[in-house]
């Protein structure tokens, strides 16, 4: 009698294994981790005050830093942009327009930059490059203001 149990439940056993059927997934998940790419530029110092200007003047040294997140490298542009109500010239300071000049890096010599200018490239991450900026103010002004704010932009891509 043990026997035939031993055999029926060896025979049950193989029998379900050959009735069961083979599934396969319709569809499955990918896991995907993004790291967004920053691309970022840091200047120091980030002011220049200037008091009773009279003819062109050139400013202390200042540091652009490469600080993005990526090791590739970059391209460091310099640029300008009007005050509230002078205007900049790429030529020579006139009646309410100034001169805004930048050296160093790439710009081997006092460049304008009323439009972007590559100050250095390919600036590694990490990496910097000193430059100073020269200034020439109006030629005459009828603005009737105590101070007047220039904007100078670095910019990384």
């Amino acid at each position: 009698m043990k026997k035939l149990i031993i055999a029926s439940a060896t025979l049950a056993l193989v029998a379900g294994v050959g009735l069961m059927k083979a599934e396969a997934a319709t569809s499955d998940v990918v896991t995907v981790t993004v790291t967004l790419a920053t691309v970022s530029v840091s200047v120091s110092p980030d002011a220049w005050a200037l008091t009773d200007v009279v003819g062109v003047v050139t400013s202390g040294t200042y540091t652009a830093t490469n600080d993005c997140i990526m090791t590739s490298s970059e391209t460091l542009t310099i640029q300008c942009g009007a005050g509230a109500t002078w205007t900049i010239s790429a030529t020579a300071a006139g009646a309410n327009e100034f001169v805004m000049k930048a050296q160093g890096g790439d710009l081997t010599e006092a460049t304008e930059i009323a439009t972007a200018q590559i100050l250095e490239t390919p600036v590694a991450q990490g990496e910097f490059v000193n430059f100073t900026l020269e200034f020439t103010p109006p030629a005459s002004s009828t603005v009737a203001s105590d101070s007047m704010d220039v904007t100078v932009t670095a910019t990384a891509a």
